[in-house]
């Protein structure tokens, strides 16, 4: 079976900022990469470069539990992205930029949908980068120029 990649860092400070820079062209549909708030397979939330029907999208993603959707969606005509998450005690932020001026803020989700009462497990959040063929062999390479945690507590 095809498995996306995955690579984290623990969310270690309750405000904080993950941030990276994803040089990304999909090429067919269902090529994905895109940064991700991680506590488990079923317990997660995206934001993410794809191909969606022939054409380049921004999509943000929630999973919690048996509930997966994709709750915003949007054209992303660029081959780059600086992806960010931004976290204080309540939600996480997720934003996207060319990597010139503002961050276009694109989604939210609960902090505590992702903790271990709600979600299980004993490990934590990561915050992580991520590429998928979402079940099928990827086809686009993605270039990770920089990626960045700070805490801010």
């Amino acid at each position: 079976a095809h498995r996306p990649t995955r690579f984290g860092r623990r969310q270690q400070h309750f405000d904080c900022r993950f941030a990276a820079h994803l040089s990304f062209a999909p090429e067919r549909d269902g090529d994905e990469a895109g940064v991700t708030a991680y506590m488990s397979e079923r317990f997660h939330y995206e934001l993410a470069l794809t191909q969606r029907g022939g054409r380049r999208k921004l999509i943000f993603r929630r999973r919690i539990g048996s509930l997966q959707a994709i709750e915003h969606e949007a054209p992303w005509p660029s081959d780059t992205a600086v992806l960010t998450i931004e976290a204080d005690r309540d939600r996480y932020r997720f934003g996207c930029s060319t990597g010139e001026g503002e961050t276009y803020w694109f989604g939210e989700g609960e902090c505590a949908l992702l903790s271990t009462e709600v979600a299980g497990g004993f490990t934590g959040v990561f915050f992580g980068l991520y590429a998928t063929g979402n079940g099928a062999a990827a086809s686009t390479p993605v270039h990770i120029e920089w990626a960045d945690y700070e805490g801010r507590d």
